[in-house]
């Protein structure tokens, strides 16, 4: 009799955990939740441009991610180093400027303004020209301004380093002839390198386009090529690359878009530069050329099962 109750209680108990411990069927209270899936976005103006396509995909498939752009129009790779903390800026108080300098961070100033610490103060970082001068200034969190202090402004971090990381930049440092194609790898890359690829860091960086006004074999247009090489021909473990440049100078956008191309458009495609009937101008593509991508983006993210 004992031994029947004891293979009775099994039964119950081996019956509850498979039908969730509810006793009724539902959802059991020890059910480990689904962690978000979080993507940052590292880039210059067509990152930024594709921002609200991005997140109109991300509600189309019903996935609950978290995008979290840092892309901003005119920067440059070693913008997007600050930003994601990779790199810091170090400032010198000028006197006859009033403002700081920095000699370790070019020329071009941030187009927004940025948050961090300045020796471990929590500080607002701004740029301004003075005298045709790149300076900066900092105001601390009453909005007082900080002066006459030498140091380095770090901005303050976030968690990139365990999520899906999109880098499109570096365009942007050929057309000011900042550096070669391989720097801009290099330094593109380099938010890559930094990732927790153990705990679910993820990178995809994704190709240039060439712009409608720029002739096939010109000395921008040739910069692009070699920047996508790089991309294309360097891809690991850590490193992937997905082919937007490729995949904008070929049929399938046509197919994906439903437009019928015009002779500019193929003129333009089998020159390897922007088309277009998918551009807002000769830099910038238009709202159907970055849903097109943003499109190619999240395709890319499922099969590489990111997503």
């Amino acid at each position: 009799m004992i031994e029947h109750q004891n293979s009775a209680r099994k039964f119950l108990f081996i019956l509850t955990l498979l039908l969730g411990g509810c006793g009724g069927g539902g959802t059991s209270n020890n059910a480990t939740p689904t962690t978000p899936i979080t993507i940052y976005g590292w880039g210059s103006s067509s990152l930024e441009g594709i921002d609200s396509a991005m997140r109109k995909e991300l509600r189309k498939n019903n996935l609950s991610n978290n995008f979290i752009n840092f892309a901003h129009s005119g920067e440059l790779t070693y913008h997007a180093l600050v930003r994601s903390g990779i790199e810091s800026i170090h400032l010198t108080w000028d006197q006859s400027l009033q403002a700081y300098t920095s000699s370790n961070f070019p020329s071009y100033g941030f187009t927004s303004s940025i948050n961090g610490k300045f020796n471990g103060k929590t500080v607002v970082l701004n740029n301004e020209f003075k005298q045709n001068i790149q300076t900066y200034n900092l105001r601390d969190n009453e909005n007082n301004l900080i002066t006459f202090i030498e140091g380095d402004f770090q901005v303050a971090p976030v968690n990139y380093k365990t999520a899906i990381n999109i880098i499109w930049i570096g365009k942007n440092d050929i057309n000011n002839g900042m550096y070669n194609a391989q720097e801009v790898f290099e330094r593109s890359k380099k938010i890559c390198d930094s990732l927790d690829y153990a705990n679910g860091g993820k990178c995809l960086i994704l190709t240039h386009f060439s712009n409608t006004d720029w002739a096939k074999g010109a000395s921008n247009w040739q910069a692009v090529q070699s920047v996508n090489q790089f991309y294309l021909n360097n891809q690991t473990g850590t490193l992937s690359t997905l082919d937007v440049a490729n995949y904008l100078y070929g049929n399938r956008l046509w197919l994906d878009t439903g437009i019928i191309p015009t002779n500019q458009d193929k003129i333009n495609q089998e020159q390897s530069v922007l088309p277009p009937s998918i551009a807002a101008n000769s830099g910038h593509m238009n709202e159907i050329g970055y849903q097109a991508v943003a499109k190619l983006i999240i395709k890319q993210l499922k099969n590489t099962h990111w997503l």
